[in-house]
This record gives C-alpha cells, sequence and structure tokens, in this order.
C-alpha cells in the first residue's frame, strides 16, 4: 500500500503472478537497486543477458536478475555442481548475512564451474553477483506466500468489492486511519459505507442491501462479548426503544462508556429519539434498570415492577426529555470522538462557499498523482510544485528544535484524502493559532516527495477557511460596500462642446446602457455640462472604450 510500492506496480504492469511474487522480494533495501533493470527487461527495454548459458533456466523468470535464495542455490548445483545440502549451506550463510562464509565458498564454486565448462573469469563474476545480492537475500517460498494472497486479494476486490471491503474494514477495527483510507478507497468503487444502526448492524462490517455496513466494534469502548449479545438478542425481534435496548441487554455487559459510544455515533438514531435527549437521560435509565435488577434479586419485587418488566420488551414507557437537537457540527464532532469516522455529513461541508471561491487543489489528486510514472508528462504535481489545499485539522504534534524554536506536523483531511503538512518554525510562530486541531484552514505551500512515503506539504502560508453563513454575510457586506463606492459621475474634459466631439459618448452609451450621468469639462469655457437623459454602465469595458477615444488623462469617474 505504499506510495512507492505502487508507483513500482504502476511500472511494472505485472502480467504473470511470476512478477508479483519477484517485485515483493526485490522492494527492499539492496534488490531494490535492481528494479529498474528488472522493469526495464520485463517491457523489452534493456536486453536481457546471460553470463553463462546455464543461467537462463534459472533467471529466466525474473529477466536475468538474480531475485531469490532459491536461485542462489539453483545456480551452486547447476554451474558448481554442489549438494542440495551444500547448496543450502550457501543459502543459509545468505540468510544469515554471513558474508565471510559465502566469500570462504568462492574457489569451491569457481572450481566447479571450471569443471562444467564455465571460464574462471566467468565463474568469479557470477559469484561476485551472488556475494553482492546476499547482504539482503530473500526467499521465494516467502514472496510467493505473499503475492499469492496479493493476487487473491486484488481479485476478490476487482469482483467483490463489497465483500472484499466488508472483510478489510474488519481486518482493521481498531485504526481510524486505516479505516478512514478503505472507505475512501471503497467509495472510489461506488460502494457505500453506512453508518451503524442498532437494528442493522453486525459486530463486524457486513453486506446488507447493496452496501457495507459499520461494525459495531469498531466503536471506541464496545467489547466483541456486548455485540455479539446485541446481534443475539436482535434476533428475536428488533429494538424499538432505547430504554427496550438497555432493558433486553441489561444482563449483557452494559456499561455507561459503552452506550454514550453507542448515542455520540447515531447507532441508535432511528429508534426516533435525538442524541441530546439520550445523552441527557442515558445513565438515569440504565441505573433505573440496574436497580430494578437488584430488586429482582433481593426478592423485593412488587405488583408494578413485575407489570413494568413484563411490559418493558413490548412498549416504552419512558419520557425522554424535550431538548434540541445538537448542531451538524456538534453532532459531527461527537461521531468523531465515539468513532474516528464522520457519518451526518462532513466538516468541510460548512465551509463549501469558501473552497468553491479558492478552488483548492484536492488532497486525493495531490497523493494518487505520486504514485504515477515518474517519467510521465502528465504528473501535474511534483515534488517542489506549488499547491493550495483545504480542509480540516485532525492531528497535531510539535516538536522543539535545539535553538528553542518549534515546529509543527498536522494531518488534514478533505472529504476523500488525508495528507501531512509540515510547519517549519518560521511559519510556526506565525500561524501558530491556526494549527489547532478540528480547525478549517487553507494551507499554500510546496510538495515534498520522498522515495517510498506519501506526499507532504510543506507550509509557507496558513489562513482560516470561513465557514457558510460567515463567507455570505461577508460577501453581502463586500457587495455593500461596492455598491456604496460606485462612481457617481462620468467626467469627459473637451477642448470645447461641440456636437461631433460628443457623439462617440452617446453611441457608447447606447450600447453600455447603465445608471451612471455623464458630464463634460469644456476647457475652452472652463466649466462643466452635464449631459441630460443619457447614463451609461461604468464597466472597465466601457470605462476603456472613453479613454482610447478621449485619452487616459481625460477621463475621470468620481
Amino acid at each position: 500500500e505504499s506510495g512507492g510500492m505502487k508507483q513500482v506496480l504502476s511500472k511494472l504492469m505485472p502480467s504473470t503472478l511470476e512478477d508479483v511474487i519477484a517485485v515483493i522480494a526485490l522492494y527492499r533495501p539492496g534488490p531494490m537497486d535492481s528494479i529498474d533493470s528488472f522493469i526495464e527487461r520485463k517491457h523489452g527495454k534493456q536486453d536481457i543477458n546471460y553470463r553463462a548459458p546455464q543461467l537462463e533456466g534459472i533467471l529466466d523468470v525474473t529477466y536475468g536478475c538474480i531475485v531469490y535464495q532459491e536461485q542462489v542455490m539453483q545456480i551452486c548445483r547447476t554451474l558448481a555442481g554442489y549438494s542440495y545440502a551444500r547448496a543450502d549451506l550457501v543459502r543459509r550463510a545468505m540468510s544469515k548475512k554471513k558474508t565471510e562464509a559465502m566469500t570462504a565458498e568462492r574457489a569451491s564454486f569457481v572450481e566447479g564451474c571450471k569443471n562444467n565448462g564455465i571460464s574462471e573469469g566467468c565463474a568469479n563474476d557470477i559469484f561476485d553477483d551472488m556475494v553482492g545480492f546476499a547482504k539482503y537475500a530473500f526467499n521465494k517460498s516467502h514472496a510467493t506466500a505473499y503475492g499469492v494472497i496479493s493476487y487473491r486479494t486484488a481479485y476478490l476486490k476487482a469482483h467483490y468489492p463489497k465483500e472484499y471491503f466488508a472483510a478489510l474494514l474488519t481486518s482493521v477495527l481498531d485504526s481510524s486511519t486505516k479505516l478512514k483510507e478503505y472507505i475512501a478507497d471503497a467509495s472510489k468503487l461506488g460502494v457505500k459505507v453506512l453508518p451503524p444502526d442498532i437494528n442493522l448492524s453486525m459486530s463486524d462490517f457486513a453486506v446488507t442491501d447493496g452496501s457495507i455496513r459499520f461494525g459495531l466494534l469498531a466503536i471506541k469502548n464496545v467489547g466483541r462479548n456486548f455485540t455479539e449479545s446485541v446481534v443475539k438478542e436482535r434476533r428475536k425481534g428488533k429494538f424499538k426503544s432505547f430504554d427496550e435496548f438497555v432493558s433486553r441487554l441489561s444482563d449483557s455487559d452494559i456499561n455507561k462508556r459503552t452506550l454514550e459510544s453507542f448515542i455520540k455515533c447515531g447507532v441508535f438514531d432511528s429508534l426516533g429519539i435525538p442524541r441530546s435527549a439520550l445523552l441527557a437521560s442515558y445513565e438515569h435509565i440504565l441505573e433505573s434498570e440496574q436497580q430494578r435488577k437488584r430488586n429482582n434479586i433481593s426478592g423485593q419485587m412488587d405488583m408494578f415492577s413485575m407489570v413494568l418488566s413484563n411490559e418493558a420488551a413490548k412498549e416504552s414507557n419512558y419520557s425522554y426529555p424535550d431538548v434540541d437537537e445538537y448542531t451538524t457540527k456538534e453532532l459531527l464532532i461527537l461521531e468523531k470522538e465515539s468513532s474516528g469516522m464522520y457519518f451526518s455529513g462532513h466538516m468541510i461541508d460548512d465551509y463549501n462557499l469558501h473552497i468553491e471561491k479558492i478552488n483548492p487543489d484536492k488532497l486525493s489528486d495531490i497523493i494518487e498523482d505520486s504514485i504515477a510514472e515518474e517519467e510521465s508528462a502528465t504528473r501535474k504535481y511534483t515534488d517542489n510544485t506549488f499547491v493550495t489545499i483545504a480542509g480540516i485539522i485532525t492531528a497535531k504534534k510539535t516538536k522543539t528544535l535545539k535553538n528553542g524554536d518549534l515546529m509543527a506536523f498536522i494531518e488534514i483531511e478533505d472529504r476523500l484524502a488525508e495528507i501531512e503538512v509540515i510547519v517549519f518554525s518560521k511559519q510556526y510562530s506565525k500561524y501558530s493559532d491556526e494549527t489547532a486541531v478540528e480547525n478549517a484552514v487553507v494551507i499554500e505551500g510546496r510538495i515534498s516527495e520522498e522515495e517510498g512515503e506519501a506526499p507532504k506539504i510543506i507550509a509557507s502560508k496558513i489562513s482560516p477557511l470561513l465557514s457558510n453563513s460567515t463567507f455570505a454575510l461577508n460577501a453581502q457586506e463586500n457587495k455593500k460596500i461596492a455598491e456604496e463606492k460606485k462612481p457617481e459621475r462620468i467626467y469627459v474634459k473637451l477642448d470645447c462642446f461641440k456636437e461631433e466631439l460628443i457623439n462617440p459618448i452617446y453611441r457608447i452609451a447606447n450600447l453600455n446602457p447603465g445608471k451612471i450621468p455623464i458630464a463634460i469639462f469644456d476647457a475652452s469655457a472652463k466649466k462643466y455640462i452635464a449631459l441630460k437623459a443619457i447614463t451609461l454602465s461604468a464597466d472597465e469595458k466601457v470605462l476603456s472604450r472613453l479613454k482610447s477615444i478621449y485619452g487616459d488623462s481625460n477621463v475621470v469617474v468620481k
């Protein structure tokens, strides 16, 4: 999943399982030096030459490159006549990076090669290749296991995306970062991940009605035993109310922290009670149910409580407080706090007007472009490219430098992606107030790319995003100010007041009607004359036309 591996795969374009296996073995220190040559040879851009004819049958699947420990064993056996046991000793020396042991084999290897018709010089060259590879050798059997899994999961993602992503998301239940990454990836394939629901969600992520339902176990402070109890109880009948849910699950390991997390991320929304009302009453409901259980155990149940307990599972009699629901922003904060995700939208939605105005570069475009071929002329976002991005700050870490200054590393996300922004000390001293977590910001800076890593942004300027309401208000105020500053009159200076000199103004006014009156300054008479029954627009096009006829200094707006 790393940017570097994706970049290699996009260049390699694997067409066989052997290619997948090889790239897994190659993408590590040492063998990585052979990646470019491997790719060039696969695509016929570089000739494949074997130092000895016997090597072709061993290295043909890797286009003449030594990639695996097993290939070294085959070379030792085929070219130097080693036994299986002795070839395996060489493999062990390689796997433990015992270069001295490998070097000690040189004389025996060269002698064996000479006995098979291979020259001493050629044998030494082949042995040098193996010694160089020995530092970071990888066994093919190991790479093959990874390769087969990679191929199978790629197949499932291509042909069964909903089921694949449900399983993939379940495998990273404890990582909100990975969950966001995979959910964004799923959305690109048209696979929706629906919010958690007490009557629809399973413990794990599951496919329901053509989409994926968020798993209850991905919510914070929730254990599998409890979620399995929820699913088991639900099979007896869907939950009709929150207090009925508490009553029916009272024999399970139910606690305040779990209920609070469920409420915050909207698990009970389908039951029709606002989250604000549930958070105001869940402790009382839980304590009442626990008290009822204690009374039952001690034999203190009266006739009223017997009736109540019998009816509790059938119908809710609890009266929830009449309180206003939280704002969308508050709901989103609760969801992020309890699950690491947003379900009711995204924090960035409240800044759409400003974002549309500045039209920033999309984080997903920057990230995806970074894994394209380095030589591609179509790459827009390369190292050191200047970009403007907008999003919500989701995480922040500061670092104290030797001179005592602070710098910061912040994570910023939009709807589809997340990227790291580095704020060096000079910029941090200017913009530290803007870098708080959950702030919506516009960041100007340059892309920084390093081999094998996702791109980062080096910030040069950070400014706040304006919420939709603030942006609209500012737009109205700006419009009002602009209207207040509209010119009252256009003045045109003429040498004298003659009809032939004034006629162009009438023609321009007919073509560009407006509300601005015109006055002529007669230089010979040194007086102003208002042109009655004629007004025109004062836009730049009109003024430019007047100035071209009468001269820049002879047209004034005030």
